[in-house]
């Protein structure tokens, strides 16, 4: 849901910008957009890398102490 006010805000800043044109508020838009992705993509990679690993790490048999 934050995601959803995040974005509407970002598109209400860039549409009510005075300074810019429609191509290039366009422009940019898509370019925000790409940016975003890559991030996205960048950080599921990291996690799956991290989620490997982990599974790696945690092999092994567990046997109680004998008291």
């Amino acid at each position: 849901m934050v995601l959803q006010y995040l974005a509407a805000v970002s598109g209400y800043l860039l549409g009510s910008e005075p300074g810019m044109q429609g191509q290039d508020k366009e422009a940019f838009l898509s370019e925000l957009c790409a940016f975003a992705s890559r991030v996205y993509h960048d950080v599921q990679g990291q996690q799956a890398q991290r989620q490997a690993a982990a599974q790696q790490q945690a092999f092994g048999y567990w046997e109680p102490t004998k008291a």
